[in-house]
């Protein structure tokens, strides 16, 4: 969760991230959407952050040409497959479950394009982890956050 949520901010927020790093961008942030609701480690966190995941997914599936009728784990795989490839320098083969227009997704994955939901909902979390680690440290509590504070499991 730790790793999703700084690398998916990272590559949203710094402006020049590659193709790869979009795939896997996006990946991380189809993984936290998808873990929201499931993982306790969120209710340490404040309440916007769910829909705010939730609104950047969507985002993501129109952006990059996602099938909304796709499960979150293919979704996953498939991102990270296909920033593997671009890595490599290899062509990605994207399945058409998850990608009905391949070609088309593997374009806007090669272009930046404005995801303004992604942003926010990503630099939001990135804020959120790192408050949840201050209080740890310090021991404060949730005093202006916005969220329950203190918790969820430790890690």
């Amino acid at each position: 969760m730790r790793v999703a949520i700084l690398n998916s901010a990272y590559t949203f927020n710094n402006g020049n991230s590659s193709p790869a790093e979009r795939a896997r961008g996006a990946a991380m942030v189809e993984f936290l959407a998808a873990d929201y609701p499931r993982d306790v480690r969120w209710t340490e966190y404040t309440p916007s952050a769910g829909p705010a995941l939730a609104a950047a997914r969507n985002e993501l599936h129109a952006a990059y040409g996602i099938s909304a009728a796709a499960p979150p784990q293919a979704v996953v795989d498939s991102l990270f497959l296909a920033s593997r490839s671009l890595e490599a320098g290899q062509p990605a083969a994207l399945p058409t479950a998850v990608f009905p227009q391949p070609s088309q997704s593997l374009a806007r994955l090669s272009q930046p394009i404005p995801l303004p939901a992604t942003r926010v909902a990503t630099a939001m979390v990135e804020r959120e982890l790192y408050r949840i680690d201050n209080d740890r440290v310090t021991g404060g509590g949730a005093s202006g956050s916005g969220g329950s504070g203190g918790g969820g499991a430790q890690p």
